[in-house]
C-alpha cells in the first residue's frame, strides 16, 4: 500500500501507471507562459484553447523554443503552494512533519503528543481546538494575539468550559520551532512585553496562507459576460480556489475549462483530489462525446 509513503514515490508510481496509455503524453520541465481561448459563434468541435509553454533548462545552456499546444477542453490540475510565515524560525525544516496544517491528514501520527494550535482564525482554532484536543496530549495550547472581541461570547462560552483541557494563551506570539530534524522539541514564545520563553511541545497545527501554480490571472479576460442580475463572473471563489460547479468540476465563468484537486477547495488530501479528477474527467469525455455526436 502507500501509507507512509512519500508524496513523491506516490507520484511516480502513478505516473508509471499513466504512461502505459499510449494517449497519455507528459511535457517535462515546462513552465506554462500564456493560455489563450478564441471562440467564434458556435465552435464546440473546434480547438478554442491556445497554451503556450516555455521548457526549462538547465543553469548555463541555451534557452529552448516556446511550445504551443491546442486543445478542446481545459483542465487545472496544478494544485497550489503554502506560503509559510517567514517571522517563524525553524518552520520549514518541519513543515510536513511536525508543524502541520490538519488533525485528518497528520492527527494520528502526533496523537497523544504536547500540542499546540498557531497561527489561524480565532473561529477556525476553537472548531480544530474540538477535534484535536481528543487526539492530543492535554493540555492543548492556544497560542495567539487576542483581545476581548477575538472571540464570539459562544466561543468563549466553550472555551471556558473546556477550561480543564485547554491553555489560552492571549498576548503571545509563535516566534521559533526548536527541533531535531525536522522533530519539534520545544516552541518558542514571545510573551507581549517582549520576554521570549521556550515551552516544551512536539506538534503545532497552524493555517498558512497559499496561492496558485497556475497563472489564474490570465483567466479573467476570458470570464464570460454576466447581466445585473447575476452576481460578477470570478476566476475564484471566496476563499481564494477555483470556483466549480461541484457536480461536473468546470468552471463557473469560464467555457471549456474544469478544474480539480487542491486548486478547487480546502480539503487537501489524495482522495479528495483523486476523485475531483475522475469526475472532472468524466464530464469532459462526456462533453467531447456529445459535441462529436451531434456534429455528424
Amino acid at each position: 500500500g502507500f501509507d507512509g509513503a512519500s508524496p513523491s514515490d506516490i507520484q511516480s508510481k502513478a505516473r508509471a501507471d499513466v504512461q502505459a496509455y499510449e494517449t497519455v503524453e507528459f511535457q517535462d520541465q515546462t513552465l506554462v507562459t500564456s493560455i489563450d481561448q478564441e471562440l467564434s459563434g458556435s465552435s464546440d468541435a473546434a480547438y478554442p484553447w491556445t497554451i503556450s509553454m516555455e521548457r526549462q533548462h538547465e543553469a548555463g545552456s541555451e534557452s529552448l523554443p516556446l511550445n504551443q499546444i491546442q486543445c478542446r477542453k481545459l483542465i487545472i490540475a496544478t494544485g497550489v503552494k503554502d506560503m509559510l510565515p517567514q517571522d517563524i524560525e525553524g518552520l520549514e525544516e518541519c513543515w510536513g512533519k511536525t508543524a502541520i496544517h490538519c488533525p485528518y491528514c497528520h492527527g494520528y501520527e502526533v496523537r497523544n503528543h504536547r500540542t499546540a494550535l498557531t497561527r489561524m482564525d480565532p473561529a477556525v482554532m476553537v472548531v480544530m481546538a474540538s477535534i484535536i484536543v481528543r487526539l492530543a496530549c492535554r493540555p492543548l495550547y492556544l497560542i495567539g494575539e487576542f483581545d476581548d472581541n477575538s472571540f464570539t461570547p459562544e466561543e468563549s462560552a466553550l472555551l471556558e468550559r473546556h477550561k480543564e483541557d485547554i491553555v489560552l494563551m492571549t498576548s503571545h506570539r509563535l516566534v521559533g520551532l526548536n527541533h531535531d530534524s525536522g522533530s519539534i522539541q520545544s516552541v518558542r514564545i514571545q510573551h507581549e512585553e517582549g520576554r521570549v520563553e521556550d515551552i516544551p511541545m512536539a506538534a503545532v497545527y497552524l493555517r498558512p496562507g497559499f496561492e496558485h501554480t497556475f497563472p489564474v490571472d490570465q483567466l479573467k479576460p476570458l470570464l464570460a459576460d454576466g447581466d445585473n442580475e447575476t452576481p460578477p463572473a470570478t476566476v475564484l471563489n471566496e476563499k481564494g480556489y477555483v470556483a466549480v460547479d461541484p457536480t461536473t468540476q468546470k468552471l463557473l465563468h469560464v467555457p471549456h475549462a474544469f478544474a480539480c484537486g487542491d486548486c478547487t477547495d480546502a480539503f487537501r488530501s489524495l482522495s479528495t483530489a483523486m476523485a475531483t479528477g475522475t469526475r472532472a474527467a468524466k464530464m469532459l469525455n462526456f462533453e467531447l462525446s456529445m459535441q462529436d455526436w451531434k456534429s455528424r
